[in-house]
């Protein structure tokens, strides 16, 4: 569901959004300004009663897992810089670089697709760097409408960046914001949303192929770290299968 007011016009009425974002913070609110949200106890409980999901395969790192992911999405109001900012990183598994230099430009709103310039890349084999790499990211149409409302009250030109932070400041924000969520920070940064995102895109039964293509990876085994099949997907699979 599209949203219909921006922060300029939340004075008194809550931004109604889909359930995962939860409600608005009124005015008033000291956590007004930053775009923050007040997170209900049932949201909290429900994500400590969560177990952590672990790749195999050598994938050690944490990674958020969807209910992780709607319990801290629903600290940030979902238009802000910060809202479309996480809904970015876990919907288009961006690297926070990537993530951190996407302009106005870079936006398709009509495609509903992102251009990411890719920034892991090794140099030549004579130790030059190679010409930069795009790579398109889709996104929701949820996101689509948080997008425009946030494009809407930053600087038009087409080089403004979406959100003109440093990657350290990123990574501080969402500690911040995990810890307001319940969720321990040291299990909860930027990059855990690509391994989330990687994670639950495989358990969803998406091609490794696709799922390469949305990470940005130069190799396919790389993207290999994170397949986990279960028995459900290897039963769903093999039902499927004529022999």
């Amino acid at each position: 569901m599209a949203p219909t007011m921006t922060r300029r016009t939340q004075a008194s009425t809550a931004l109604t959004v889909p359930q995962v974002h939860g409600t608005l913070l009124r005015k008033g609110d000291t956590s007004q300004g930053n775009g923050l949200q007040r997170v209900g106890p049932n949201q909290v409980a429900s994500q400590a009663a969560q177990g952590r999901k672990v790749g195999s395969g050598g994938f050690k790192g944490p990674a958020l897992t969807p209910d992780e992911a709607a319990v801290l999405l629903c600290t940030v109001a979902p238009e802000s810089a910060w809202g479309t900012f996480l809904r970015f990183l876990w919907q288009g598994g961006a690297r926070v670089s990537e993530a951190l230099q996407v302009t106005r430009s870079d936006v398709n709103l009509q495609g509903e697709c992102v251009r990411v310039e890719t920034k892991k890349q090794h140099p030549n084999t004579d130790g030059s760097k190679k010409p930069p790499k795009y790579r398109r990211v889709y996104f929701g149409p949820d996101l689509k409408g948080f997008l425009a409302l946030h494009m809407s009250v930053i600087d038009t030109k087409p080089g403004t960046r979406l959100w003109p932070w440093t990657r350290q400041h990123a990574w501080r924000m969402v500690g911040q914001l995990a810890r307001r969520a319940g969720i321990d920070p040291s299990h909860c940064h930027p990059h855990a949303f690509r391994h989330g995102l990687a994670m639950n895109l495989m358990n969803q039964g998406v091609p490794m192929p696709v799922v390469s293509r949305v990470l940005g990876h130069a190799d396919i085994k790389t993207t290999g770290i994170y397949l986990q099949v279960g028995d459900d997907l290897q039963r769903s699979y093999i039902k499927g299968v004529t022999f």
